[in-house]
């Protein structure tokens, strides 16, 4: 069952609202039925609660990084998140917020699960130690994961200095035969 009623977020029309849903977006407010701020806040002239909506996304995503369950809780439809999170710049903007609070949170549960495990004399303990000792969750700036993208800096880098110092033992060369000054 899900949060709202499609005729709630839907204009009389059968479109989908984006922008008037949010109280902060709307131009009079009066239709709104969320708020991007994080905590839930009273509407001044509806004296209707506001649900944050960004609070509610990271609850309901943080095991389901697809969306899908957060869209049919709360829309009962994905094609209704789809179009709302893709409307406006600025919803847009907190959308990415949200996710990667969600996708924060989603480590930090997963980080806790492995210190259990390495604390604990279970099969896999010595390998969530170690892979906390050698901090394999953190990724170097700017590397693939598997690596592609340093191997081939690599091998330019590597055909670069050969081409320079094949070029520059010509010079010297040249230079020591007397054909260049």
């Amino acid at each position: 069952m899900p949060l709202y009623d499609s005729s709630d977020f839907k204009t009389t029309n059968g479109i989908t609202r984006t922008r008037s849903l949010f109280w902060e977006l709307d131009y009079d407010g009066e239709d709104a039925l969320f708020t991007i701020k994080d905590e839930e806040c009273v509407h001044p002239r509806s004296n209707r609660t506001l649900v944050p909506i960004g609070k509610l996304f990271i609850e309901l995503t943080v095991e389901d990084p697809t969306e899908y369950s957060f869209a049919e809780a709360v829309f009962g439809s994905w094609d209704a998140w789809d179009k709302i999170s893709s409307g406006d710049k600025r919803i847009q903007a907190n959308v990415e917020r949200w996710r990667r609070e969600a996708d924060v949170r989603r480590k930090s549960l997963a980080f806790a699960t492995l210190l259990q495990e390495a604390k604990k004399d279970g099969k896999s303990s010595f390998t969530a130690a170690k892979y906390l000792l050698e901090d394999g969750w953190k990724k170097p700036d700017g590397r693939t994961t598997d690596g592609r993208k340093e191997r081939a800096q690599t091998r330019e880098t590597a055909e670069e200095a050969f081409r320079r110092s094949a070029l520059e033992e010509d010079i010297q060369r040249l230079k020591e035969e007397g054909h260049l000054q």
